[in-house]
């Protein structure tokens, strides 16, 4: 599809939030004020979690779901590499072919695995989220080290502080200045982001809602999670043009 974008979330840590900001930024994508309506798929890597649970209110499909749709059950006397190989098949030709979507979100498991990097070189922006806490650094470090060295020389990175409160001490900015100096050969094009802590996100999640959904049962949630979720998309919409 001609001006497809196609937005990854990663990072190796689990619970960092990739799965809640990847809701977040499809309902904000699809929901823009003054914009065409947006279709948005959100693609599930981690098979072991049940799409519709995960993202409840978006067109969500995991790897193999998407291989099943074009191509039919993959047989199950396969070896795992050829299972993931005809995977990878099935999401090229998803992106190139079968799925007309304005925009792809990539939701990615905690490994840079074989699927996930037979695509890297379709993504036109990856965001990165990470908390506080030195193992999460660490964490980051080490993915943005492993990951950007096999992208493309014009990276395009959106950094996300998630759950930021503002009395955090943190030297987040300061980390990741040190890791872009560490990964040589590639230029990366980086912004950076506060997601702040909200319990509206809580309830969001709580209430399987989507943020306009929210407006008639909560409409303090909806305020508080709107205000953050335009920042973020404006962040996003900011480096990807």
């Amino acid at each position: 599809m001609q001006n497809q974008k196609i937005i990854a979330l990663g990072g190796t840590k689990g619970g960092i939030g990739k799965s809640t900001l990847s809701s977040i930024l499809a309902d904000a994508i699809a929901n823009q004020e003054d914009e065409e309506s947006k279709t948005v798929l959100i693609v599930n890597f981690d098979e072991s979690q049940k799409t519709e649970e995960v993202n409840p209110q978006h067109t969500t499909m995991s790897v193999s779901q998407i291989y099943n749709y074009i191509f039919g059950e993959i047989d199950d006397n396969l070896s795992i590499e050829e299972t993931n190989k005809l995977l990878v098949t099935g999401l090229l030709q998803a992106i190139e072919n079968q799925l007309e979507f304005d925009y792809i979100i990539f939701d990615t498991p905690g490994e840079l695995n074989s699927i996930f990097l037979s695509v890297l070189h379709k993504i036109d922006l990856f965001i990165v989220p990470f908390m506080a806490g030195e193992r999460n650094l660490n964490s980051l470090e080490y993915f943005c080290k492993s990951l950007f060295a096999l992208t493309q020389a014009n990276t395009k990175v959106l950094f996300i502080y998630n759950q930021y409160r503002n009395k955090t001490k943190f030297p987040f900015e300061e980390t990741i200045l040190n890791i872009k100096e560490k990964i040589k050969g590639v230029n990366i094009v980086s912004e950076f982001h506060k997601f702040y802590f909200s319990e509206a996100i809580i309830t969001m999640e709580n209430e399987r809602k989507g943020i306009n959904l929210l407006y008639n049962n909560n409409k303090l949630a909806y305020r508080i999670i709107k205000k953050r979720t335009d920042q973020f998309l404006n962040n996003v919409l900011k480096i990807l043009n």
